[in-house]
């Protein structure tokens, strides 16, 4: 018996969110060579208020090398239009002095696994409700047109079956 491709893609989706990983930022003085670096440059205008700390612009990269300036290998992309895309590997170097602040990037556990927790509950719940194991009230069924909760979760569960191609 081979599943249907509306749990394959759902599979998939899920699949990719776990294994996509959170990470945060962690201040420090000398990064590593191939590390992911988070840098502040701080951002001088003539007409800006010397009493005032100057506002900073961030840059991520790669570290290529860390001696006496911090070399990184900086992609940036840009659309062309409705189908092209521009990547532009450059290399920027910064001395120290020129510096606001490095942050390393480094794996999260704690979000990763709230985020992987969150996904597969929220599918499970939905999985639940679309195979009707929800539950329901046994017995005494008040009147009315017997539609319940369904008004809700029909288009909720409408929309995210569009949402992945059904």
């Amino acid at each position: 018996m081979r599943p249907s491709r509306t749990i394959t893609r759902i599979l998939a989706v899920v699949g990719a969110a776990v294994m996509s990983g959170c990470y945060s930022y962690v201040p420090v003085e000398r990064p590593s060579p191939g590390s992911i670096v988070r840098i502040q440059v701080p951002v001088h205008s003539a007409v800006g208020n010397r009493n005032q700390e100057p506002e900073t612009m961030s840059m991520e990269g790669t570290v290529l090398t860390a001696g006496d300036s911090l070399v990184l290998q900086v992609e940036s992309r840009r659309e062309l239009g409705a189908y092209r895309e521009l990547t532009q590997v450059d290399t920027v170097r910064v001395a120290p002095k020129d510096l606001a602040g490095v942050d390393l990037r480094v794996f999260s556990k704690p979000k990763t696994f709230l985020l992987t927790a969150g996904i597969v509950g929220v599918t499970v719940a939905l999985a639940a409700v679309a195979l009707g194991l929800g539950g329901g009230s046994q017995g005494n069924i008040p009147p009315g047109d017997g539609t319940g909760t369904a008004i809700i979760v029909k288009p909720i569960l409408s929309a995210l079956l569009r949402g992945v191609g059904r």
